[in-house]
């Protein structure tokens, strides 16, 4: 074999500088070419075996909140009442219900005040109860995935679990109608944490496709029924979701997509042209600067080769480095420390993000621990983060109830 060595000794060994010169760049242009050749059969087996794997790219949510109406291209309000700001109304005589509050604190600070309430100043005393409508409009999404054939993942919306009701008590010598109305107009609760007017928004709109969107439907005999196809195509990077509702149901629905657009052929039963409901997630390259990405909340994980192979393997093995990998391609907010089984938790510090799972035999799982090492400041969302990469974790290894602690 011939070597570079020995390819300097025959070079050195010319007599003539112009054999010489000639032979360098000779030697060069060969081995430049090899290396060359040598990248691409490297790279052509890596693309090989990508397209082999066939991951189907999840989808990411955005979120964030805002004090004022804004309607961006990006982020669309969770709730299409968000911007009604309600009446005071009476609650049981001597309640007052003030409104919708977010809380910015904890979850352990908001669990304290759902337990205990708050008393403050001139005896005024709040009770609090927790607003669940942004949590059912996360559990409405994952039946929409589920009916889509579309693989959940978690959602990271910790403001979602911030929200509360607040009431404000009232007894024959405590708060008069004017102390109560300085508690509207003054916003004595913002001191503790308390805001009234905030909107959660996150990057899905609903659309209904008109017949522009949709062709008219052929009939496609599937296992033994007559199905009718109607398909759609979308010339922009969203994804689109269609929801499956009494008056309007499908069977399924199939994805497919080309360099220029996406389709979406929907099967049903009905032969007459349809309005479909559907769900557009919108791409972050529609993030402008009235709603930029880095004031956004995501559960994007970062792309790897491992992670798509992990995402169609039918069973994951459960080790440590698989953790890890999981916890760390959601950036390095935390390193795992140790995993302890059957641990005794008489506090928990994190929650389960996807309780609208079927967990009917919870109560029979093992409780597995997974202690963390934080590498930011503490903050508000902190154990909302935690408690997001636990749940992601639960859904990849549902043999455990797992909760996070930080040490």
């Amino acid at each position: 074999m011939l070597k570079p060595e020995n390819i300097k000794k025959i070079i050195d060994g010319m007599s003539n500088a112009n054999d010489k010169l000639y032979m360098a760049e000779l030697m060069t242009k060969v081995f430049t070419e090899l290396s060359s050749e040598v990248e691409n059969k490297y790279n052509s087996l890596e693309n090989k075996i990508r397209a082999s794997v066939d991951a189907v790219k999840p989808i990411n949510i955005y979120v964030d909140k805002i004090e004022k109406q804004a309607d961006g291209s990006f982020l669309h309000p969770v709730c299409d009442d968000d911007f009604y700001d309600g009446v005071l109304a009476d609650f049981e005589g001597s309640c007052h219900h003030i409104g919708l509050f977010f809380a910015k604190l904890s979850y352990k600070e908001i669990c304290n005040l759902l337990k205990s309430g708050l008393e403050i100043e001139n005896g005024l005393k709040f009770t609090f109860k927790k607003n669940e409508k942004y949590l059912d409009k996360i559990k409405e999404l994952y039946e929409i995935f589920k009916d889509n054939r579309i693989a959940w993942r978690t959602v990271y919306f910790p403001y979602a679990y911030k929200f509360l009701d607040v009431f404000l008590s009232i007894d024959e010598n405590g708060a008069s109608n004017a102390t109560l109305t300085e508690v509207l107009e003054t916003e004595v609760l913002e001191k503790y944490s308390l805001k009234k007017g905030v909107i959660p928004r996150w990057n899905i709109k609903t659309i209904t496709a008109d017949q522009k969107n949709f062709s008219a439907p052929a009939s496609s005999p599937i296992e033994n029924r007559i199905l009718y196809e109607q398909k759609a195509i979308f010339q922009d990077s969203n994804m689109y979701l269609v929801v499956n509702s009494n008056e309007a149901p499908f069977e399924y629905v199939t994805f497919s997509q080309t360099e220029r657009n996406r389709s979406i052929s929907v099967y049903s039963e009905t032969d007459k042209q349809t309005l479909w409901q559907m769900k557009a997630i919108m791409d972050k390259s529609y993030a402008d600067i009235s709603c930029p990405l880095e004031n956004c909340l995501h559960n994007e994980e970062a792309d790897s080769f491992v992670g798509d192979f992990a995402d169609v393997k039918t069973k994951t093995v459960f080790a440590q480095c698989e953790v890890e990998r999981i916890i760390k391609g959601f950036g390095n907010d935390f390193i795992l420390k140790e995993l302890t089984p059957d641990a005794k938790l008489s506090d928990k510090e994190t929650y389960n993000c996807n309780l609208f799972l079927d967990n009917s035999n919870t109560e029979k799982k093992r409780t597995l621990l997974a202690k963390f090492k934080s590498t930011h400041e503490k903050n508000y969302l902190l154990y909302d983060r935690l408690s997001f990469l636990v749940s992601q974790l639960e859904l990849v290894f549902p043999e455990y109830n797992w909760a996070g602690e930080i040490v």
